[in-house]
């Protein structure tokens, strides 16, 4: 071995454990940078030159197979999310426990015409029940606009959380454009990709997506049936339609190009918006269209049964709001105890109280079907959170051995390439000092 081959190993030494303390520092200075991944350098035999080593790299870790597992697990997780936030705003409405409920107050008014079928003459039983059939329709008008509310701020909610996605994909793009520059210059983009990436499993929470890598180190973003939302163009947007007439109030999600061309997605969007559009169109905007339906049917069905015999209506109902009919509620009087029977007979308060609880359904399992149509969606919801919340726990776990940084190994490999720096530095010593050496002999 020559001199010049013993220089050529001690000075490779020195740039290669150079580039390993280095590369060890920045990823001791990111442990905790959101988005981060662990880089490395790869050692390579020289084969061409003077002999020694080279360098290759920074290399990021990274698990393609995991990270998509991720996104699709957050995808679900946000739609779990989504459906529950937004059920959650309704959940006291349709919840009778605390005993001020309509299904409660259908069934104190119930009793109140009982006592009153049972003493019709009686001024006492009669205010009673006036005063039970305005609570009635207090707790009817509470629920509706509980309902009404609550599917408002859901829709409102889903336009915000489209302009989120459209902000995270327009910052997905920029960084795109950033890593092709890069990579295009032969330099190294993986801060960059870590930052783009991150984006995208964040992205994944709020609709399904697919993200696709490019050679040149962007990657295509798709949504619904292969929508592209972001591609070598840029950015498009998804946007939130109004939502179309009862009962369905049926809401499209289209992809808008730059174009100003307008395309449905073909698929269900996902992720938190879908969960959120879902809980409005099929639960929280039908239960409004039932309420309503239910309203005009305890109406009818009351005032038909109180006219019997002359007595006019008991309430009254304009589509949106319930109350006691003005006759009825400003003099107890009116109220037909009787129907069409004899005076004192009570049929008319027997009559109304049977309402209740009879025919098929009865106005009690009318409001009973409403509250299943609440409720059990957000025990799904409930239930897919937990599951898809230990899912991504576990991704993320399994993830993060591959790919986090730790300080401790860190440490370790700056030791070593420090040391190891030192150890190149005594070759070229002893090379120096052999070619001083070998002057002095030559001279």
């Amino acid at each position: 071995m020559t001199i010049n081959e013993v220089y050529g190993i001690g000075l490779s030494g020195l740039s290669a454990n150079k580039a390993l303390a280095a590369i060890a520092s920045q990823n001791i200075a990111n442990a905790n940078t959101p988005g981060y991944v662990r880089q490395t350098m790869v050692l390579a035999t020289r084969f061409l030159g003077l002999p020694g080593v080279d360098v290759e790299g920074p290399r990021a870790v990274r698990n393609p197979f995991l990270a998509r597992q991720l996104v699709d697990t957050f995808g679900r997780l946000g739609y779990h999310e989504g459906m529950q936030t937004a059920l959650s705003r309704v959940e006291s409405a349709v919840n009778d426990l605390d005993g001020t409920g309509f299904g409660t107050q259908l069934t104190e008014f119930q009793t109140a015409l009982g006592a009153l079928a049972a003493n019709p003459n009686s001024t006492v039983e009669r205010d009673a029940a006036i005063a039970s059939a305005k609570q009635l329709t207090a707790a009817f008008n509470s629920t509706r606009q509980q309902l009404l509310d609550g599917s408002n701020a859901t829709y409102d909610e889903a336009v915000s959380t489209a302009d989120q996605v459209n902000t995270m994909a327009d910052e997905i793009a920029a960084l795109n454009d950033q890593i092709r520059s890069l990579v295009g210059a032969d330099k190294s983009a993986n801060e960059l990709i870590g930052q783009r990436d991150e984006l995208v499993s964040q992205l994944g929470k709020m609709v399904d997506v697919e993200a696709v890598a490019q050679k040149d180190g962007s990657v295509y973003v798709f949504v619904g049936a292969g929508r592209a939302l972001v591609d070598e163009s840029g950015a498009s947007e998804l946007k939130v339609g109004t939502p179309g007439p009862a009962p369905g109030y049926a809401v499209d999600v289209t992809l808008e190009r730059d174009s100003g061309q307008s395309l449905a997605l073909g698929a269900p969007v996902g992720g938190r918006l879908g969960g959120l559009v879902d809980a409005y169109q099929e639960t929280m905007a039908a239960a409004v269209a039932e309420i309503d339906a239910l309203g005009q049917t305890v109406t009818d069905a009351f005032n038909l049964a109180h006219g019997a015999g002359g007595g006019g209506d008991l309430f009254e109902f304009n589509g949106a709001r319930m109350s006691v009919a003005a006759n009825v509620a400003n003099n107890p009087a009116n109220l037909n105890a009787d129907g069409a029977g004899l005076a004192g007979s009570g049929d008319g308060a027997a009559a109304m109280a049977e309402l209740i609880d009879t025919g098929n359904p009865s106005l009690i399992d009318a409001w009973q079907e409403l509250t299943r149509n609440v409720s059990e969606p957000i025990l799904l919801a409930q239930t897919g959170v937990g599951l898809e919340s230990a899912t991504a726990q576990q991704l993320e776990t399994l993830l993060l051995s591959e790919t986090a940084v730790s300080v401790d190994e860190e440490l370790v490999a700056l030791s070593q390439a420090n040391a190891a720096f030192q150890a190149a530095s005594e070759v070229i010593k002893i090379a120096e000092q052999l070619s001083s050496t070998v002057l002095n002999l030559v001279g």
